[in-house]
């Protein structure tokens, strides 16, 4: 990995806050409205969350400059399809840029992202987002840079397959 990033998570009564912290030497995204597909326009932290024991998931955004997307996928070959664009992203999100914001020509630090995510999201078709219970996660990073040979992706955990819809790779976390 040529530009490093730091994930933390903590869960509430009522919310879940995932919190990214990247090195990245040039922030840009050049997205315009939230309900889009922000990582075909720059860097973007995807959020993936699926119930252990069914097989919808969710799918969300943030960008550096506060975008925010979700995508519902009732499974994973409904990836894509026109409705799965419909849900409005009620979740929020803060970020903060440490440097510019699509300026190429200046070397920026990195930038870092909040979300706020409220749990009667993933609880609306009858699973629980509550102790005890297993969810399935993947938190994935498209870093796009002039600095870079190419556009870099990583993800916590750590996939074999760069597919973020490949269910089978992602991570498990016990909620407590």
């Amino acid at each position: 990995l040529n530009e490093k990033g730091w994930v933390r998570a903590l869960c509430s009564d009522n919310f879940l806050y995932i919190g990214v912290e990247m090195e990245d030497s040039d922030v840009v995204n050049q997205g315009r409205f939230h309900q889009s597909h922000l990582y075909k326009m720059g860097d973007t932290i995807e959020l993936f969350f699926k119930p252990s024991t069914d097989t919808y998931y969710w799918e969300m955004y943030g960008s550096p400059q506060g975008l925010k997307t979700t995508f519902f996928y009732p499974s994973r070959s409904y990836v894509f399809l026109p409705e799965s664009e419909l849900p409005v992203p009620e979740f929020e999100v803060k970020t903060h840029i440490d440097g510019s914001f699509n300026n190429w020509q200046i070397e920026d630090k990195g930038w870092s992202i909040e979300f706020k995510l409220p749990l009667h999201t993933f609880e609306q078709y009858g699973a629980k987002f509550r102790t005890g219970e297993v969810w399935e996660f993947l938190i994935a990073r498209q870093n796009y840079s002039r600095r870079l040979a190419r556009k870099e992706l990583s993800t916590v955990p750590p996939i074999a397959e760069s597919d973020f819809h490949f269910i089978e790779q992602y991570g498990k976390v016990v909620i407590r």
